[in-house]
């Protein structure tokens, strides 16, 4: 209904009755947004509509993004962005999020990245424990970030993933060392390799 302080007040109705702020996104927003992106595929929601929705589900997002922050010493960096011409970046930004509710310190670099960007991210990391980059429209743009990653940051696991990489083979064909499946699974991977 494109309501910010109706989202937000069954945001806050969910953590009452003992949603983590992870399992609002993960099994809230996400769900929301994606019956969203079907009806505006099946020409029963407008893009204002959708645009509308997207927004409201960011600042839902934004505002329960300080839950995810942990005190103390951190597992590592990891860099997450989304390539060049890549728009939508609410699960890129609820990645961000599950990763530094594990205790990682994480560089967010947000939609339309250029590879420069993502490379002069990873060398401010000093020692990255990974490159997570996303695509859910086209992967295109993914090829050029991979590219310009694997020959500045060769030892650096790239994580490739979203709703346009559909295996991990096609992720190893992008250019990815790692196929993220879904949200849950790439944090797992991320875990696994700090």
């Amino acid at each position: 209904a494109g309501d910010p302080a109706a989202a937000w007040m069954f945001v806050e109705d969910a953590l009452a009755s003992s949603f983590t702020p992870a399992e609002v996104q993960l099994e809230i927003i996400l769900p929301a947004m994606r019956s969203v992106g079907e009806k505006w595929a099946s020409g029963e929601m407008g893009i204002a509509e959708e645009h509308l929705a997207t927004a409201v589900a960011r600042r839902c997002v934004s505002r329960l993004s300080p839950r995810f922050h942990r005190r103390g010493l951190t597992r590592g960096t990891v860099v997450v962005a989304m390539g060049p011409g890549e728009w939508h970046q609410l699960g890129a930004e609820i990645l961000a999020d599950l990763l530094r509710g594990e205790n990682f310190r994480v560089l967010f670099l947000g939609a339309n990245t250029p590879p420069e960007a993502v490379s002069l991210a990873l060398e401010r990391a000093g020692d990255p424990v990974a490159c997570c980059l996303a695509a859910m429209v086209s992967v295109d743009s993914l090829v050029a970030v991979t590219e310009v990653v694997g020959a500045s940051h060769p030892d650096t696991p790239l994580i490739v993933g979203g709703a346009a990489v559909a295996s991990e083979g096609q992720a190893k064909e992008l250019g990815g060392t790692h196929f993220g499946a879904d949200l849950p699974s790439t944090v797992e991977l991320v875990v696994s390799l700090a």
